[in-house]
């Protein structure tokens, strides 16, 4: 988050599904202090109502990494 403050980071990529902060209250916190930010979401173990839902929240793509990692 102290990259984001400090107006060094343009696109986040980040997993929805991570052991201390999930991807969707990351989401949402970078959009309400850093509306401005892109942010990419991964998941490889989530559902499509999850891809959906960030999408719906700001998350431009959701992508599935099982899908990136297979090619």
């Amino acid at each position: 988050m102290g990259h984001l403050a400090a107006g060094r980071v343009f696109v986040v990529v980040s997993d929805i599904i991570m052991p201390q902060m999930n991807g969707m209250e990351l989401l949402k916190k970078i959009n309400q202090t850093w509306p401005c930010r892109e942010v990419v979401m991964l998941t490889a173990e989530g559902s499509v109502e999850e891809a959906v839902d960030a999408m719906k929240q700001g998350a431009s793509p959701v992508l599935s990494s099982r899908r990136i990692l297979m090619r």
